[in-house]
């Protein structure tokens, strides 16, 4: 969650492309659609049209566009396209969920376009008619690579901590599509040393593959994960399994200092087979049968400084268990600009989205098997054309029938974006977040990178938590070297935390004011922050400004 410095300034270097144009007078003009009324997504009414003439997809052509695109280009975008290879054509062949012969369906269309649009590899993609011939229309499949080399010399800092990071990572490798990254990184928790892989279409197929392996100052991880996801809503079958299994030293903190350590050992597995059962016009319905493992081992705990906070329960953790899952989908989405990020196309779901798992685990430890549950919920409203509201829900726990031990998480949250014009929006961000009896590597914090940017991080711990964020985000047409684009933000954040002790302490305020620079042609760190941050009430912190820097905000 860095900034990158050579993949975010004249780092982002950036994506690429090749083109192929249909022969001449190979087809002839298609249906012209009603240019009135409004777009949920660019080209929706011409691709509407041609699904209500009865058309069928003729000759997809692919067309990979370069990092920097134009014929007067300036010599570092000519080094950045010959030092990037171009993403191959049988890769994003491999990706696409529409083929030829098949009747033209928008929203079949616009669902092409959005799995293409979710690689990191890709900074934008469209599928664009590109002439009629019969009952069938050839297409063009346009995607702009992103730069996805990096060789990075990364940092961030807020509330008084600092990371850094240096490594290679290639989101694209030689143009396969396959992501591969080696990295070291350190924080203020500890010093990473990372081997990484990743596969979104393995062997040419739906199937995707990540692996990963860590060497820790303080212990190791290893994790493994291999899934047949749901790319098409009609898709009947979908698989996934992971397993993450670490080791290393776990930190409580307050006010940026650490009270104690233990060291933990964790393992995390999961397996699920899930089958779509219905799908309407606007949503459907899949269930799932799962197996999931979650087992914690803590060591002794020690104390590095005396009184700063009481100390934390640790009980180890030896359950694994059957489950069940019920998922509400909805197939309507919406694109916009400049919401989250700058200068990109970005596709959000609306309607209601909901996932609910309950099972039971087999207590190797206990003869009284603890019931679990999981419940989230988002949904997206369109406010008028050009404004979002996103909501989330998330609701989970454990229960024992005998000895009545209860471990409860909850957590809402609420992003508002509402666009006051072309260039300016207006941001509200709320969440509340309540834990009890939460494992002990799930406590809340407040201040930093756990909100509230002007305090030290990990400021406060505590078991409730709510955060208020008001942010005017200005996007300016100036543009550095066709790869950042400058914009400009100023905040306002107001939070609390309930304290161990039981106790709401006073609220604490922060403003801000500074960059937000949108890397355009990279796949790494879409939004960066270059602020100063002020503290507006005074709770004993360090400093009287803080600079935030990096990707530190993500909605």
């Amino acid at each position: 969650m860095m900034m990158p410095v050579l993949a975010g300034v004249l780092a982002v270097l950036p994506a690429m492309a090749l083109a192929q144009s249909p022969e001449p007078g190979a087809v002839d003009a298609c249906p012209v659609a009603d240019d009135t009324g409004r777009e949920d997504w660019p080209g929706q009414r011409e691709w509407q049209r041609l699904e209500a003439e009865g058309y069928r997809l003729g000759e997809l052509r692919i067309e990979v566009r370069d990092v920097y695109v134009g014929s007067d280009l300036a010599w570092f975008q000519s080094v950045a396209n010959s030092l990037h290879v171009r993403t191959d054509r049988d890769a994003v062949r491999d990706l696409l969920t529409v083929e030829p012969g098949e009747p033209v369906t928008a929203e079949r269309i616009y669902e092409a376009e959005r799995i293409l649009r979710r690689q990191p590899f890709f900074t934008d993609a469209r599928i664009l008619p590109e002439g009629c011939d019969g009952d069938r229309v050839a297409a063009e499949v346009r995607v702009r690579d992103a730069w996805t080399l990096q060789l990075d010399v990364g940092f961030g800092s807020a509330g008084g901590e600092s990371e850094s990071s240096v490594g290679f990572q290639d989101e694209n490798f030689f143009g396969t599509g396959k992501g591969v990254l080696l990295d070291w990184s350190d924080d203020s928790e500890r010093t990473t040393l990372e081997f990484g892989y990743e596969d979104p279409s393995l062997f040419g197929t739906p199937w995707t593959l990540g692996l990963s392996h860590s060497e820790l100052s303080d212990g190791r991880g290893d994790a493994v994960s291999i899934g047949y996801p749901f790319r098409r809503v009609d898709q009947l079958w979908g698989f996934r399994a992971g397993i993450d299994d670490s080791d290393s030293e776990l930190g409580f903190e307050v006010a940026g200092r650490t009270a104690f350590e233990t060291e933990t050992e964790i393992q995390e597995a999961n397996i699920e087979l899930r089958r779509l059962v219905s799908l309407g016009s606007r949503g459907g319905w899949r269930v799932g049968l799962g197996w999931q493992r979650d087992y914690a081992e803590y060591g002794a705990l020690q104390e590095q400084t005396p009184g700063l906070r009481p100390p934390p329960e640790l009980i180890d953790r030896r359950l694994q268990g059957p489950y069940l899952s019920l998922e509400r989908f909805s197939t309507r989405f919406r694109t916009f600009r400049n919401l989250r990020s700058i200068g990109k196309n970005e596709d959000f779901g609306l309607g209601l989205r909901s996932r609910v798992t309950g099972g039971r685990y087999v207590d190797g430890a206990s003869s009284d098997n603890p019931w679990f549950f999981d419940i989230d919920i988002d949904h997206g409203l369109p406010v008028g054309s050009r404004n979002l509201l996103l909501t989330r829900l998330d609701l989970s726990g454990r229960y024992r029938d005998d000895s009545g031990e209860e471990a409860w998480y909850r957590s809402i949250a609420a992003d508002y974006y509402h666009r006051t014009s072309e260039h300016n929006t207006i941001v509200v961000h709320g969440e509340y977040d309540a834990r009890d009896n939460a494992d002990p590597e799930d406590e809340l914090y407040l201040g930093g990178f756990e909100g509230m940017l002007a305090y030290p991080d990990r400021f406060r711990v505590g078991d409730r938590r709510w955060l208020l964020h008001l942010e005017d985000r200005y996007v300016s047409d100036t543009v550095l070297f066709d790869t950042i684009q400058v914009g400009y933000t100023a905040y306002l954040e107001a939070g609390n935390i309930r304290e161990l002790d039981g106790r709401w302490d006073k609220p604490l305020a922060d403003v801000g004011l500074g960059l937000r620079l949108g890397s355009l042609r990279s796949s790494f760190g879409s939004v960066s922050y270059l602020t100063v941050a002020f503290p507006l009430v005074d709770d004993d912190q360090e400093d009287d400004y803080s600079i935030v820097a990096g990707t530190t905000v993500s909605f």
